[in-house]
């Protein structure tokens, strides 16, 4: 196994001792185990196969994983991610598929978010997952705005169709005043 050393780090955690007394599952004594401090000041003791594997990255509390979670979304190269075929982006974190801005508005919040909550997209790109972009609607709110938006593009037509006659009117008067 690779070497440990102190005051090395793996994302938020920086190793401070190496643990000799833990008790492997047999009952042997193993040095695979270390002590670990987090960026908020917390120690945990922490197998050193999982800050190899990028297991562990932070002490597990809420914050921290938040924290860890945005910077590694905004570097976009820690998860793998692809856009599924209705044009949203879909993560993979430790073999779970998740909606990458149901995700970053869940850690937003600090929260899971309700079966009746949507995460509605402001500016309407559905790949756009900043926080900014985002809003957390209830079911029937999100429906009754997007219908409120269908009527509206259904009056911006009739208005274009409209307006395409009046040009036509005045091109065939143009043409009748020039002949």
């Amino acid at each position: 196994m690779k070497n440990i050393n102190i005051g090395q780090k793996f994302g938020f955690l920086e190793v401070i001792s190496l643990k000799t007394s833990m008790l492997t599952p047999k009952g042997k004594p193993s040095r695979a185990y270390v002590v670990c401090r987090c960026s908020c000041g917390k120690e945990k003791v922490i197998y050193r196969g999982r800050l190899f594997k990028g297991d562990a990255k932070t002490c597990g509390s809420k914050k921290c994983k938040a924290q860890s979670f945005i910077l590694a979304w905004k570097k976009k190269d820690s998860y793998r991610h692809r856009k599924t075929s209705d044009g949203y982006i879909r993560v993979r974190i430790n073999r779970k598929d998740f909606l990458a801005h149901r995700l970053i508005m869940e850690k937003h919040l600090g929260r899971k978010l309700g079966k009746d909550e949507i995460v509605h997209h402001l500016n309407g790109i559905k790949t756009d997952n900043g926080i900014e972009n985002l809003e957390v609607l209830l079911n029937s709110d999100h429906t009754k705005s997007h219908a409120e938006r269908l009527i509206e593009i259904a009056l911006l037509k009739k208005l274009v169709y409209e307006l395409q006659d009046k040009i036509k009117q005045l091109e065939q008067e143009k043409i009748k005043l020039i002949s």
